[in-house]
């Protein structure tokens, strides 16, 4: 294995495996097999600097949408930045994706530091990168000096060397999901599966992502949290299998339903590129650790050539 730190950009070869992470937004910035890519990557790295542009990042302190960006402890309040009309979404301005991290580099590791203030909190978080053959693995942990809401994921949207989700499968097994506002997008509550919303049984991602559910509603496709059974996610392609594992309860799914403007290397289309699934806490519930806590999440990605 070879890890090599250029600027902002750090490049992880381990054999035909290569993966390059970058400072901003403690990021996966591409993973390739061989020649193949497996992310939804700017052509222009430079896209990734923009405030609106979440692929591969970190994501938090606090991941989906806040309404009014208020966060209440104790009768205390917190207002996070807001990025949509009366909204803060993963966190605005202030949100990891936008920060540069420090850099450290052991032998199979990449370690990102930062520590954030928001008011009187003062969060320390650090974001580890681990690789062992075709696997990524990323743990979590934060520290904060007064309680806070922590919810933190990763934003890789995956191709799996596909041109957009066409050919896209995925299996994740859920009998409920969080609901959210058809406008505002905003997290409503759980409710049951439903036949567009069901991939207990492997399905291309495609198949029902036109359900009049779904149009009717301002995601246009998928942009939902699934409850899960087992905290296991599966991808394939033609190509490619990638299993998903983490100590995270929910899974959201985003399949790159809105036009951003990005020109990205797996695709000529402008949306519907790829999927991302962000693993994370419970949107409606999301974990307030106190004073001195450890929050501690891991994610790892898994690929296998078929």
């Amino acid at each position: 294995m070879n890890i090599v730190k250029n600027g902002q950009y750090i490049e992880i070869t381990n054999n035909d495996f290569k993966v390059t992470l970058s400072s901003l937004g403690a990021s996966i910035v591409s993973i390739y097999i061989g020649d193949d890519i497996l992310t939804m990557t700017p052509i222009n790295l430079e896209e990734l600097n923009r405030k609106d542009i979440y692929y591969g990042k970190t994501i938090g302190p606090i991941t989906n949408r806040v309404k009014d960006g208020l966060i209440k402890i104790d009768n205390k309040e917190y207002h996070l930045p807001l990025n949509e009309v009366g909204i803060s979404n993963h966190s605005g301005d202030i949100g990891l994706s936008n920060q540069l991290f420090n850099v450290d580099i052991d032998i199979d590791k990449v370690i990102f530091t930062y520590i954030e203030h928001i008011e009187d909190i003062v969060i320390s978080y650090i974001v580890i990168y681990s690789f062992n053959d075709y696997q990524i693995r990323i743990d979590y942990f934060i520290r904060t000096n007064n309680k806070f809401v922590i919810n933190l994921t990763n934003h890789t949207f995956f191709t799996l060397n596909e041109p957009n989700i066409n050919n896209l499968s995925l299996k994740l097994d859920s009998d409920f999901y969080i609901e959210s506002d058809k406008d505002t997008l905003l997290p409503l509550s759980v409710q049951p599966i439903i036949d567009c919303l069901d991939f207990n049984n492997e399905k291309i991602i495609a198949k029902d992502i036109d359900d009049p559910y779904l149009m009717n509603h301002k995601s246009k496709g998928y942009d939902h949290s699934f409850i899960l059974k087992n905290k296991i996610v599966k991808l394939s392609s033609p190509q490619y299998e990638l299993d998903i594992s983490s100590d995270y309860e929910c899974a959201h799914i985003y399949t790159d339903n809105y036009e951003d403007g990005v020109k990205t290397k797996n695709s000529d289309v402008n949306f519907r590129r790829g999927v991302a699934i962000e693993m994370t806490d419970n949107i409606l519930s999301r974990p307030v650790i106190d004073k001195d806590e450890v929050y501690q999440r891991y994610i790892i990605y898994s690929f296998k050539k078929k």
